[in-house]
């Protein structure tokens, strides 16, 4: 059952940047105002510590206790871990 992964990730030399760019700038002259906001927000700053911040405030809102927060936390640390070794 366990499959390895085919990743199928082009050389940087091989994409057209200038039709990337073109996608990106037709993307922002779409975005509503809600859109825009909330892409500066989360565009700004440390994300990990935003994300911590609200993990923090689902604990509190949902009662859980020290040590499912701490395992929550613990996830969440280790899925950043992960996708840092493999976008990097």
């Amino acid at each position: 059952m366990k499959q390895p992964i085919k990743w199928i990730i082009k050389q940087p030399n091989q994409i057209d940047w200038d039709h990337e760019l073109f996608i990106v700038k037709q993307t922002l002259l779409s975005l509503t105002a809600e859109q825009r906001k909330s892409a500066e927000y989360w565009a700004t700053g440390e994300l990990t510590a935003k994300i911590s911040s609200l993990l923090y405030e689902l604990a509190e809102k949902y009662q859980l206790g020290t040590p499912s927060c701490a395992r929550m936390l613990g996830y969440y640390h280790a899925a950043i871990n992960d996708t840092c070794v493999m976008s990097w």
